[in-house]
């Protein structure tokens, strides 16, 4: 049985929503306008403000991101949640995944020459994250090292306090969805 709480163990979990599904939300996701430059780690919001600055001129670019909820809030009410939602309840369904709570859902976008840092998702260990993949790109997630390509529908499962990094595809775009859960 997969332990949440092991670092570096993956769980992978296929066919979360159907094609059709996948498609309306991608044609959602692309319509979105609640879209933001992406910060490259966490930072104070002056520090990160600078920072983003930095980038910008420097031409680098991390992708956009959309947080729709925060803490068990919404922070956007969008239909976006109620896919997250429902990605969410397949994935606990079906791995038997037991949360007390939802940290976030975080959705990136991203486009040939952005950059991606290797990083964690929260510090500690009662955290486990999600990536939901809602197309198949070149594109992926490298988890500890080990490389796992976008497959439509597929969400790939691990402690928040795993080392990551997204892998961002030469040509086309990449859409992904990052829960976190307080187990």
């Amino acid at each position: 049985m997969f332990s949440f709480y092991e670092i570096n163990k993956v769980e992978l979990v296929d066919s979360i929503l159907p094609t059709s599904s996948n498609i309306d939300l991608i044609t959602y996701l692309i319509k979105q306008n609640n879209w933001g430059f992406t910060e490259e780690k966490p930072y104070d919001a002056l520090e990160g403000a600078n920072h983003l600055f930095n980038c910008f001129t420097k031409n680098k670019s991390f992708g956009l991101s959309c947080p729709t909820l925060l803490n068990d809030k919404q922070v956007i009410e969008t239909p976006l949640n109620i896919y997250a939602k429902i990605i969410l309840d397949t994935v606990s369904e079906r791995i038997n995944l037991k949360y007390s709570s939802i940290f976030r859902f975080y959705w990136n976008y991203y486009f040939p020459g952005n950059s991606a840092v290797e990083h964690i998702d929260h510090s500690n260990s009662d955290h486990v994250s999600i990536i939901y993949n809602p197309h198949t790109t070149e594109g992926g997630t490298k988890i500890n090292g080990k490389f796992y390509q976008d497959v439509m529908g597929q969400a790939k499962v691990f402690n928040s306090q795993t080392l990551h990094q997204g892998i961002i595809q030469e040509k086309g775009y990449r859409f992904n969805l990052n829960i976190i859960v307080r187990l």
